[in-house]
């Protein structure tokens, strides 16, 4: 009964956006008429500002914004009618040791010091801070594998902490800002500035802690543990551990993780919990609570908005905002106006680009990836793709619940020896050639469509970012014409598991809409092997190294400007090179020479050399001349498929327009699944030995005129006037005396709203304990978790 986490979920929303799609197609519209499918999202056009938080909270009280993403207007100040908020996971709140301390030179003496932090913040009023001695929160996707430890960590909160020893209240701890109100003005406290302190607390940002792992290259996201507890955790805590032995044990944890080293998902599991209690061992970094990042949006009767996704890591600067969020008096055709906390400052260029806050707010709209994070899970949620299937999710079954092979040194899956890999440092794609083995497969079936310029989106647009991340990665380093820092060190995994590429062929799909309006779509088939355990097919989805957004012939533009010393692919060889990073917006003398490459690439039919083959000289002359008209036209090269297109902008301000071109294949409503994120609850559960039966508690959302309620009913009963569909899902995990995961899996969805388990099954004797949690369309965040102890 093993399965990984989140696999059905992923399964079901692929099945159910595919349905949409197409529903939404199969849709009539012809001129003259309303048509009830609407390529793009609600708003017709959406407006983002820089605006300071003071200003903010006057401009959503009165419906001047509909929202403001990425700070709190109302922080420290009473809160208004007719705006509500989303709270997102917002930083990590954690004692760090002074290394040169004498009075915390040992771990004891360092938890003990953490554990009297603890005592300090139980005085903090509701909302200030969660206290939670633990750095995988309920907020992170694998929470449940830690809920055992999690619970552990709130009645001992330091791991070494021994059993009765006194609190230290003679540590000298330093705090500043949001910190030093948090912990108050009790116990010892250094001068400011002094260099005598013995621990500090601090309030660790979750979005600056991943950031400089975070990998955004072409519209790709990764990596595919982003926003796993265990990954935050070792970033948060690995480079203060002092022992030399135990950092090699932590560095090897972490290694087998991000490698697939390990078999299953009960493997998997148990190497998770090791390594984050290793890392917690010594408490030179204690974890004590963390934050919520509290947003605000208007839900003012007229001007107010409606319908709001986010994210449970960005809040509201995600895609699923922008996709779901929808004005009350105006649905279809209105302006969503958004303030912005920070002015754009990274550069406008997909490569590596957009990763300031207002940056990614406004790439959320303009790209439209392959994939996109899941807004309450952590995992990754299908976009541009008409299915998404991995060998290994078609053989675990036979496997016995793992495609993992006896000995994983031979990797089970045969590589055609047509299948591409392109050649370091120039891209060329190359035949692989007989006796290529992979670990796992991934085939898409890519849903195509024009870009912003009016040419349309073909295979060799799927194949071009594999070219520019060897292109780019594989030069000498030396020469910063030739290879990008940031793009090697963005494409490294997807590099390392990278077997080969095999473009299966082109399937047409024909959809008459009535009258004389018939739509063409060119959907590629394409599946890219990769050297992964086939344990995870959203990991491996992610590993695969999904199309870009953007048309090939823009990233050429990009690549050869930078060949050429006009800027630089990143900011990181910009400063090497003493130039400007790209951009394909700013600044003008940039897009000037920019349009002048264009321009002579239009009266050469310039193919780049890795697409002979799969580009004629014809195609790109159409395509460069017509990159070349939109810049007359629009004033920039920032072209993608993507739903919305940038009209104009300014340094503090940018408007976007709705793209809807009906080869766009989704369409308003497509992610109003999203919107609510209900739980699940087990308000009685009924045992005998190993075996439970439980019926959960569900919300339930009933919109009344232009306001929505959560409402509570046993699984099944079918509340009259709900507008959602439940879909729940049971998962467990099993935890030996020994501490160890010895099972972990999902339940069968129940029949009548009743789950029966026998938690038991397949275990040998001894004493266990199981967790088990019920999620409801597919929302991980704060479970409710059950503890079932049993003998076998």
């Amino acid at each position: 009964m093993s399965d990984r986490r989140g696999r059905a979920g992923a399964g079901r929303r692929i099945a159910a956006l595919a349905a949409a799609l197409a529903a939404a197609l199969a849709a009539p519209a012809w001129a003259g008429h309303e048509s009830p499918f609407y390529p793009s999202y609600y708003p017709q056009g959406i407006r983002l500002e820089t605006v300071a938080p003071a200003a903010a909270g006057r401009l959503l009280a009165n419906a001047s914004i509909h929202a403001y993403v990425g700070g709190d207007p109302f922080a420290g100040r009473r809160v208004p009618a007719g705006v509500a908020p989303v709270e997102s996971l917002g930083a990590y709140v954690v004692v760090t040791a002074n290394p040169a301390s004498g009075r915390l030179a040992t771990p004891s003496a360092r938890c003990a010091a953490a554990a009297e932090v603890i005592r300090r913040l139980r005085r903090q009023p509701p909302g200030a801070i969660v206290r939670f001695p633990y750095p995988v929160t309920p907020y992170h996707r694998d929470y449940l594998e830690h809920a055992d430890l999690a619970a552990s960590a709130l009645h001992t909160p330091s791991a070494a902490a021994p059993e009765g020893r006194p609190q230290d209240r003679s540590a000298i701890v330093i705090a500043t800002g949001q910190a030093a109100r948090l912990i108050g003005a009790e116990g010892p406290r250094a001068p400011q500035g002094s260099r005598q302190w013995d621990a500090r607390v601090e309030i660790v940002d979750v979005d600056a802690l991943l950031a400089d792992r975070a990998i955004r290259f072409a519209g790709w996201v990764g990596p595919p543990w982003l926003n796993d507890g265990w990954f935050g955790a070792y970033l948060l805590m690995a480079e203060r551990v002092a022992d030399p032995d135990r950092r090699a044990e932590i560095d090897r944890l972490y290694h087998r993780l991000v490698t697939g080293g390990f078999r299953g998902d009960e493997d998997r599991a148990n190497l998770e919990r090791t390594l984050v209690s290793r890392l917690r061992e010594g408490c030179e970094r204690v974890v004590v609570g963390y934050t919520l990042r509290r947003e605000y949006y208007t839900t003012d009767y007229s001007n107010g908005i409606e319908n709001v996704g986010f994210d449970s890591h960005s809040g509201l600067n995600s895609a699923v905002f922008i996709r779901t969020a929808k004005l009350k008096d105006f649905p279809w055709n209105g302006w969503l106006r958004l303030g912005v906390a920070g002015a754009p400052a990274s550069p406008w260029n997909p490569i590596s680009g957009f990763t300031d806050v207002f940056g990614r707010l406004l790439w959320a709209a303009v790209g439209d990836p392959a994939l996109l994070p899941a807004p309450y899970s952590g995992g990754w949620s299908a976009n541009r793709l008409g299915s998404w299937r991995t060998w290994g999710e078609q053989v675990r079954p036979i496997l016995g619940g793992t495609a993992r092979p006896e000995n994983p040194a031979a990797p089970p899956l045969d590589v055609p020896k047509d299948a591409l890999l392109p050649h370091p440092g120039t891209g060329i794609l190359e035949r692989i050639g007989p006796g290529a083995r992979a670990g796992d497969m991934v085939e898409y079936r890519v849903l195509a469509s024009a870009f912003h310029d009016g040419t349309v989106m073909t295979v060799a647009d799927v194949l071009y970012p594999f070219v520019l991340a060897y292109r780019w990665s594989g030069g000498n380093p030396r020469d910063p014409r030739a290879y990008d820092p940031t793009v090697d060190r963005a494409t490294a995994l997807a590099r390392r598991a990278l077997v080969g590429i095999a473009v299966t062929g082109t399937q047409k799909v024909v959809k008459n809409l009535g009258g004389d309006l018939i739509l063409r779509y060119d959907v590629p088939v394409v599946r890219v092997y990769v050297n992964d355990s086939g344990d995870d097919p959203q990991r491996a989805a992610d590993l695969a190294l999904p199309w870009s957004t953007v048309p090939w012939h823009v990233l050429a533009l990009l690549e050869e400007a930078a060949k050429r010393g006009i800027g630089a692919l990143s900011p990181a060889s910009a400063r090497s090179q003493h130039l400007d990073a790209l951009d394909l917006v700013r600044p003008a003398r940039q897009t000037e020479r920019l349009r002048r490459l264009v321009d002579e690439f239009a009266a050469r039919g310039y193919v780049p050399d890795a697409l002979n083959g799969w580009a004629s000289a014809d195609e790109a002359r159409r395509r460069w001349r017509a990159l070349g008209a939109f810049y007359r036209a629009h004033g920039h090269f920032l072209v993608t498929n993507g739903p919305y297109r940038l009209a104009t902008w300014s340094s503090t301000e940018v408007v976007l327009e709705a793209f809807r071109d009906l080869s766009y294949p989704l369409g308003v409503g497509s992610f109003d699944k999203d919107v609510f994120p209900r739980r699940a609850s087990i308000p009685t559960l009924a045992q005998q030995g190993p075996r439970v039966e439980f019926r959960p508690e569900v919300e339930r959302v009933i919109k009344y005129d232009r306001y929505s309620k959560i409402v509570r009913e046993a699984l099944g009963s079918e509340t009259s006037g709900a507008i959602d569909t439940v879909t729940p899902s049971c998962r467990y995990i099993v935890v030996g005396s020994d501490g160890r995961v010895a099972k972990m899996g999902t339940a069968p969805d129940p029949k009548t709203g009743v789950y029966r388990l026998d938690l038991g099954e397949g275990l040998g004797p001894g004493a266990y304990t199981a967790f088990v949690a019920v999620f409801l369309n597919d929302n991980d965040m704060t479970p409710d978790v059950r503890a079932v102890s049993f003998r076998q």
